[in-house]
């Protein structure tokens, strides 16, 4: 999962560039009917998938 620290820089394959980016691609997804999204993060220099569901409402 994501820990505190851990830098979100894609969702969906989408870079994003803070907050605002990640909440507007979460809402995307679900809106497009996503289960859930994938998330690039970076950790300790090293970068890593992360899929977490999205909750619809």
């Amino acid at each position: 999962g994501i820990q505190p620290g851990d830098v979100i820089t894609s969702v969906n394959s989408t870079e994003v560039n803070g907050t605002e980016d990640v909440a507007k691609a979460m809402a995307d997804a679900v809106k497009s009917g996503r289960k859930a999204v994938l998330m690039q993060i970076t950790r300790d220099d090293s970068n890593r998938f992360v899929a977490l569901p999205v909750a619809k409402g």
